[in-house]
């Protein structure tokens, strides 16, 4: 029976410590504003990009339903 539950002990340990083994907190070191470039068409027919470094913006986008 003490054998059971330090096995189990063990196998909880690992499973805390493969948890917080993960790389995550450096992926928004490889962040590139250039990839995220899109832009949408708007009522007048020209190009309004979405995402801009210097200002802010909600943009919404309908399409027609008809």
């Amino acid at each position: 029976m003490k054998r059971l539950w330090m096995s189990l002990v063990l196998m909880m340990l690992a499973v805390v410590i493969a948890a917080c083994g993960n790389n995550e907190a450096t992926d928004y070191e490889a962040y590139d504003a250039s990839d995220y470039n899109y832009a949408l068409a708007d009522s007048t027919g020209s190009e309004v990009n979405l995402f801009t470094e210097d200002e802010k913006g909600l943009y919404l986008y309908f399409t027609g339903v008809g």
